[in-house]
């Protein structure tokens, strides 16, 4: 399974095929998906995996510590934020928001480092 995730193309195949796949579920079972639950938060995880694997193959070193890193101070910075604004936490509201951030932090480091990995195939 590791050589497999190790090539870009066959992740990009992947992701589309989850994501078409998300859909048709989405569609079909509406009943059952939770309302508030988006196909990129589902999608996150391959995504996490992904970049994970490209970046050992790019740079040597896994971006994952770093990823984990940088949100877990946007997860303390939003809290801080939170408690000084309103003086409370509101835990459903600080959820929803950090997973949409790290849906979006996700996103853009795939495409960058999927980006670079295109840009060093093409140049080698």
């Amino acid at each position: 399974m590791e050589i497999v995730l190790r090539s870009w193309i066959v992740q990009l195949c992947i992701v589309v095929f989850l994501w078409i796949v998300l859909t048709m579920f989405k569609n079909r079972f509406k009943n059952i998906w939770p309302r508030r639950l988006k196909k990129l938060d589902v999608l996150c995880i391959f995504l996490i995996i992904a970049i994970h694997f490209t970046s050992i193959e790019l740079i040597g070193i896994s971006l994952f510590p770093y990823l984990m890193f940088v949100m877990s101070v946007v997860g303390l910075i939003m809290i801080f934020a939170s408690a000084y604004r309103s003086g409370d936490i509101v835990y459903g509201v600080f959820w929803t928001r950090f997973i949409r951030i790290l849906d979006l932090v996700t996103l853009f480091t795939y495409f960058i480092v999927l980006i670079m990995t295109i840009f060093k195939a093409i140049l080698l």
